[in-house]
């Protein structure tokens, strides 16, 4: 802090970014209004050692006499940004799997299918989203099996196994399946 007080914020503006604060500032002065204020937006800034840094930025300005002044609060969301970037990442492979990915709650119904999914069962994921799994049974696989698989999960297992399953045009197809428990951040199987 230091270093900043009574030196120009300019020096945390990154180059491409400077002509439209200054211009910005300009505005103020002549007495006009600046798009930004009251807003919270997503820029760069600069650190000390002059690398660029995603920031999230809350623009305000209020009078105290014959005085103008302005407040900026500035958070770094450097992690937030490689958070989102990895969840991006993440969710990309997922709908791009070469293999059937589908995820359940604890009692079987579909939460989520991707793209292959539908490929290979011919169901869109609005038709089964909020259904049973069990829309996949062709009948062959013993009811003690599913309860088997359910134990495993449910104990925090993975469960592997063979399915001979059923597509919606009702063709029968195999499906070698590997399902496991999902967890929360307090370790609860969800």
């Amino acid at each position: 802090s230091e270093e900043m007080i009574n030196n120009s914020v300019d020096k945390i503006v990154p180059k491409g970014f400077l002509s439209a604060h200054k211009k910005g500032l300009a505005r103020l002065d002549e007495g006009g209004h600046e798009k930004l204020m009251g807003q919270t937006v997503e820029l760069l800034a600069l650190n000390k050692s002059g690398k660029e840094f995603p920031i999230e930025l809350s623009l305000s300005n209020w009078e105290a006499g014959n005085k103008k002044f302005y407040t900026g609060i500035i958070r770094d969301i450097t992690e937030i940004k490689s958070s989102r970037e990895s969840l991006i990442k993440l969710s990309k492979a997922v709908d791009q799997s070469p293999s059937v990915i589908a995820i359940t709650d604890l009692e079987g119904s579909l939460e989520y299918v991707n793209p292959k999914f539908t490929e290979l069962t011919g169901y869109s994921s609005e038709e089964v989203i909020g259904r049973s799994s069990n829309l996949l049974k062709s009948g062959e696989f013993e009811p003690s099996q599913y309860e088997d698989l359910w134990e495993a999960v449910k104990s925090g297992k993975e469960w592997r196994g063979v399915f001979h399953n059923k597509k919606k045009d009702g063709s029968l197809f195999w499906e070698s399946a590997s399902i496991s428990p999902i967890y929360s951040d307090d370790g609860i199987i969800t």
